[in-house]
């Protein structure tokens, strides 16, 4: 007969209310200094009833800490095309720090693609290809597969510390809702067995909803830095005097223009420059600013290009 005490139970919730008290403080003094409040979208296809249950839980803790929750239902027969159309809008909508779309996704559409076309600087879930990795993504089989809990008691080693971070919602006639949810884990077998437990719900998922809250809210930290450097180098006239127009875009965007700059400039670099004057000798200087990484520091540099004519025939 096994003298084991029953296992302790981790509770998220506790934890998971110390962290958003924490954002709910940070929040204020984004909002206080700057005047922006971070945006959370939630994307989701469909009614299954545990990623409703998850999203409202999004939704609470969104009102709680003083973020903006902008929910996007649609429907299960929603095409592929029509929700990356979506997901672009939300991409370039300024009032939108992150973007969350609820997984699994209906069959017929394609959850990697989906999950790529959400912004970088704006993929709170980390689930874009260069944030969890291409192989990590074709792992995600699992999400699709129906489950009741599957883990037994028997399998644990006395005394283990036991994470579920299963969610899986079976039909209960004596709840109001018709369901209840569990884990991936039989709960009162493992108790029996187990050091320290997570339940469900009430374990994992608090803390699940508190982390993505801290990274929208960083999220928005970081664009709010972006658009007050990219401004700075914008409003920077080179000394000539002339104010120029000012445009706010995301990091990501510009950084793809300068790097199709970069390579047309290569390849006019390559091509000789042809004037009726045999042996001319042209200069050119440029100047512009310069960005430096620490501290956004502008420099003014120099660039000068020598190109040597050839006469034609």
């Amino acid at each position: 007969m096994s003298d084991h005490k029953k296992a302790t139970i981790i509770d998220g919730k506790a934890v998971a209310q110390t962290i958003r008290s924490e954002i709910a403080d940070e929040v204020r003094r984004l909002s206080d200094t700057y005047g922006k409040v971070p945006g959370l979208a939630v994307v989701i296809v469909g009614q299954r009833k545990d990623s409703q249950s998850y999203v409202n839980m999004k939704r609470k803790a969104c009102a709680e800490v003083g973020i903006n929750s902008i929910d996007l239902d649609l429907p299960e027969e929603v095409s592929e095309s029509e929700l990356i159309s979506k997901v672009h809008e939300l991409n370039v909508n300024p009032n939108v720090h992150g973007i969350l779309v609820q997984l699994p996704l209906p069959k017929h559409i394609n959850e990697e693609k989906i999950l790529s076309e959400i912004s970088l600087e704006k993929d709170v879930d980390g689930f874009h290809p260069l944030n969890i990795g291409k192989l990590a993504m074709k792992g995600r089989d699992p999400l699709f597969v129906p489950c009741t809990p599957k883990i037994k008691g028997s399998w644990i080693k006395p005394g283990a510390a036991v994470i579920d971070v299963g969610t899986n919602a079976v039909d209960d006639p004596s709840k109001k809702s018709g369901y209840r949810l569990v884990g991936d884990v039989d709960f009162q077998e493992a108790c029996k067995v187990a050091g320290f437990i997570t339940p469900v719900p009430g374990g994992v998922g608090p803390m699940t909803v508190a982390m993505l809250l801290k990274n929208t809210l960083d999220g928005a930290k970081r664009i709010i830095e972006n658009s007050k450097l990219i401004s700075r180098a914008l409003e920077y006239d080179g000394g000539g005097g002339v104010p120029l127009l000012v445009v706010r875009l995301p990091l990501v965007q510009i950084l793809k223009k300068q790097k199709k700059l970069h390579q047309r400039d290569l390849q006019r670099s390559r091509m000789p420059h042809i004037n009726d004057e045999e042996g001319e000798i042209k200069e050119t200087t440029s100047r512009m600013p310069n960005i430096n990484d620490e501290g956004g520091e502008i420099k003014e540099t120099t660039k000068t290009q020598k190109t040597k004519t050839i006469k034609p025939g």
